[in-house]
């Protein structure tokens, strides 16, 4: 059985949940967020790997189900959004043409920008941005039907999901995230077929489990997804469906 075919047995019900979401969602509640660079900040470019972003991404889109809204992603150069997709075939890039297909009444529509800096993220120190305030704000403007959210500077450094890990049962986050990360260049599927190993025994895409833990191909990968296109290295941040006591997302070197 192909790892796709897996996905959609085992996460039947999610998936036909979230395409019903998405349809009655488009054109009618949508949420665009760009995370960008700020030199203000000191971020004068993608300074994360995919280990980094992709997670971060995955919980961007954890955050738009929440708010009842269809997800447009784009997080610094990393191009995630022309490699993935909705496991349904929609793109969750921020097209011009698809933003013009929300109202064009500007009443309805928000811009909201928001500043982060080095210490933001500090969990001892700040609640979750994610979660608190970028939430907060976006739930605030629940009445317009296209919310647009730059956010520029640092991405949260600990605690990557905590909103999923805390909230999802561990099936569900892992269906969660397979879901917004569809391979929508079907001849170059190595890049998302899911890090760990399939059967433990090396027999997955980048050789299985090592030593009891995940040989993680690509912790620090350089930023955007053309550098890893043409060395068909595995995305450091993916699941294996084979092995449920393992969450979904890759232990790194930054500590996570």
């Amino acid at each position: 059985m192909t790892e796709a075919h897996d996905f959609r047995s085992r996460c039947a019900s999610h998936v036909a949940a979230r395409d019903a979401e998405l349809a009655a969602q488009r054109y009618k509640r949508g949420l665009l967020i760009q995370w960008a660079s700020s030199p203000k900040e000191g971020v004068f470019t993608n300074m994360w790997g995919a280990g980094h972003t992709l997670p971060a991404a995955c919980r961007l889109h954890q955050l738009c189900r929440r708010v009842r809204r269809f997800c447009y992603i784009s997080i610094y150069d990393t191009s995630f959004e022309d490699y993935f997709g909705y496991a349904n075939g929609l793109s969750w890039k921020p097209r011009r043409e698809e933003m013009r297909r929300y109202t064009r009444k500007h009443s309805k529509k928000v811009t909201l920008n928001f500043q982060c800096n080095a210490t933001r993220h500090i969990a001892k120190r700040h609640e979750p941005f994610i979660e608190g305030e970028l939430l907060r704000a976006i739930e605030a403007a629940d009445d317009k039907e296209l919310v647009k959210v730059t956010v520029r500077g640092w991405l949260p450094m600990v605690n990557v999901l905590p909103y999923t890990s805390a909230n999802l049962p561990e099936e569900e986050s892992r269906c969660a995230c397979r879901y917004v990360t569809e391979p929508l260049h079907k001849q170059r599927p190595a890049l998302a077929r899911w890090l760990y190993g399939g059967n433990g025994s090396g027999g997955g895409v980048g050789g299985g489990i090592v030593g009891g833990r995940p040989r993680v191909l690509a912790a620090s990968m350089a930023p955007g997804v053309a550098s890893l296109m043409a060395s068909e290295t595995v995305v450091a941040a993916s699941a294996v469906w084979q092995q449920p006591s393992r969450r979904w997302f890759s232990t790194t070197s930054s500590g996570w």
